[in-house]
């Protein structure tokens, strides 16, 4: 059975970085995509959090996809409006974190390139102060995926059944 967490957030959108991880890179990611807002509201999503991976829904049906485009937030008459959803594996997943920048809170994940595994993007939203269990949230996830993963890859009977080892030591 698969456990899910979802949150209400604000997506302000995702940016291209250069490493995987770490506190520097996300603050970096965070501050590019704010100035990259102009006073443009970010998309209302759900932010849903699974065993196998973390899931962006739309909030509102109808509503332009955060993702196409190169970071221009504004919607043309004649753009396409689609029902967001994006499916993002924990395996892609190489660090998230949350922060506090000029008095709001803000949550962020980088992800590997499905098909490159040199290039990163960062997917930031911003959150509210209750919210600070997000990051917690995935690191439940991930516990119960690597668990999930030991059970299936080395099951404890095989190991401890000694009835089908010949060359064991009893």
């Amino acid at each position: 059975r698969i456990r899910r967490e979802r949150y209400l957030l604000d997506f302000l959108g995702s940016i291209e970085v250069t490493a995987p991880k770490g506190e520097s890179v996300v603050s970096a990611a965070i501050g590019q995509i704010i100035l990259q807002m102009n006073n443009v509201c970010p998309c209302r999503c759900t932010l849903e959090i699974s065993d196998i991976g973390l899931r962006m829904l739309n909030a509102q049906a109808g509503l332009r996809d955060p993702l196409v485009g190169s970071g221009n937030r504004i919607q043309h008459k004649k753009e396409q409006k689609s029902n967001i959803d994006y499916f993002f594996s924990l395996l892609q997943i190489t660090y998230c974190g949350y922060q506090m920048l000029d008095e709001k809170y803000y949550f962020a994940f980088i992800t590997r390139h499905p098909s490159s595994h040199f290039r990163y993007a960062c997917h930031v939203f911003r959150t509210t102060p209750e919210m600070a269990n997000l990051a917690e949230a995935v690191g439940r996830a991930f516990y119960r995926f690597y668990n999930r993963f030991v059970e299936v890859t080395l099951p404890l009977e095989s190991i401890l059944d000694s009835s089908e080892c010949s060359n064991c030591f009893v």
